[in-house]
Parts: C-alpha cells; sequence; structure tokens
C-alpha cells in the first residue's frame, strides 16, 4: 500500500510538472508567416492597440513604401535593441525586413529579451509587394 502511495504521489507530481511546462511553453508564441497569413493577421487585429507591425529595414527602405500602420526601427541604429526592449513584451508583432534575414535576427533578439508573441513575415516586404 505505501509503494502504491508514492508511486501516485510521484505520478501526481510528474503530471503537475509537464503541465507547469506546458503552460509555460504556450504563453510564448514565435511562427514565421507568409503574405496571405500577414494580411489576414492584419485584418484581424485592426484597431486593435495590442498588435504592433515592426518594419526593420533603413528610414530610407520605409520611406520608399512600408506596411500600412508599421512602427520604424531601424534594425542598424546602435541602439536598435535598446528600443527593442522598451517595448511592451506582452503585445503581439508582426515583424518584416526587405527580404526576411534582417527580421530574422530581430526575431532572435525579440525572443532573447523577453517578447511572448511575434509573427515573422518570412520572405519580407518584398514579397508584400509582389503578393
Amino acid at each position: 500500500m505505501k509503494k502504491f502511495f508514492i508511486l501516485i504521489t510521484s505520478l501526481l507530481c510528474s503530471c503537475a510538472f509537464l503541465f507547469g511546462a506546458s503552460k509555460a511553453v504556450s504563453d510564448t508564441f514565435f511562427t514565421d508567416v507568409s503574405v496571405r497569413q500577414a494580411e489576414e493577421l492584419i485584418k484581424n487585429y485592426t484597431d486593435n492597440p495590442d498588435f504592433i507591425i515592426i518594419d526593420v529595414r533603413s528610414p530610407s527602405e520605409y520611406e520608399s513604401g512600408h506596411i500600412e500602420e508599421a512602427v520604424n526601427i531601424n534594425y542598424y541604429d546602435s541602439d536598435f535593441v535598446a528600443q527593442l526592449d522598451k517595448l511592451d513584451k506582452e503585445k503581439t508583432y508582426l515583424i518584416y525586413c526587405r527580404s526576411g534575414s534582417r527580421s530574422s535576427r530581430a526575431l532572435k533578439t525579440m525572443k532573447e529579451l523577453g517578447f511572448k508573441k511575434i509573427y515573422h513575415l518570412k520572405k519580407g516586404y518584398n514579397s508584400w509587394v509582389n503578393r
């Protein structure tokens, strides 16, 4: 009977640990999205202040055209990480650059800073323009 009690207790503790670990994982979300998926996200999050689009291209690239409502945070600014770190890490972000390279690196930085939910336009603004 004592062994049975120890076995049940161990199983319950294991389940509690696994549930806690899966909950922690479910609190974060990072994924690449296509242009079609990005369009759907933008449509679904219209007028939601907790959804922010970040363009990590240079200011001149941004000025030549960008996704509506996007905020420009230049990946090459010396204080790029500090600018990201000031953002609310609980909000939902869609990030992009020209082709996906800079924004992939920005995504990695944002993960390290503790952001919770990020969508990454995989092929960048070029794919957005050519849709």
